[in-house]
């Protein structure tokens, strides 16, 4: 009976993680739209209640950059779900005029940041990101006192069609 649910567990997780590599919804409707279906479906199971808050006008990015965004918070929403016992978490995109900025908060059991192995790929990947973008990534942290994730990148545009951007929403 627990091999058969754990493979249940496992197969689920399969499911959710091949499903994230390449949303549809990233492709078609920007960063935005992204997030918000990435939030509800972490929301659905009834364990993490989800808070999103875009802060600016959102136009499309370059599709390397939305990527890297939605990764990011995708990754964190993982860590969240897989050791901070929160119940909720607040994901705010803010885009400035030169820089995305990124914040994914959760008020759970916390951790310290340079006690993370090596092996442990979730953190590490937040930071090449942000460095392959020439941005930052901060991990701030403390036992019992809950997680955030920053990222700030470069604002990159898609390159232009016809002489207008590319917008979404």
């Amino acid at each position: 009976t627990e091999a058969a649910r754990l493979l249940r567990e496992s197969i689920e997780e399969s499911r959710r993680l091949v499903s994230g590599l390449c949303p549809p919804v990233l492709e078609q409707f920007g960063i935005v739209p992204a997030l918000e279906h990435l939030a509800s479906l972490n929301h659905c199971d009834g364990q993490l209640e989800i808070e999103f808050v875009l802060r600016g006008r959102i136009k499309r990015l370059a599709a390397p950059l939305e990527n890297a965004i939605f990764r990011v918070v995708q990754e964190s929403l993982t860590n969240i779900r897989r050791h901070s016992r929160s119940r909720k978490a607040l994901v705010e995109l803010r885009l400035q005029d030169e820089e995305v900025c990124i914040e994914v908060r959760d008020w759970g059991i916390g951790f310290q940041p340079d006690g993370v192995r090596e092996t442990c790929f979730g953190l590490r990947g937040i930071r090449e990101r942000a460095r392959l973008f020439g941005g930052k990534a901060e991990i701030l942290s403390a036992p019992l006192e809950g997680t955030r994730v920053r990222v700030s990148l470069p604002r990159i545009e898609p390159p232009c069609r016809d002489g207008a951007r590319l917008e979404s929403r």
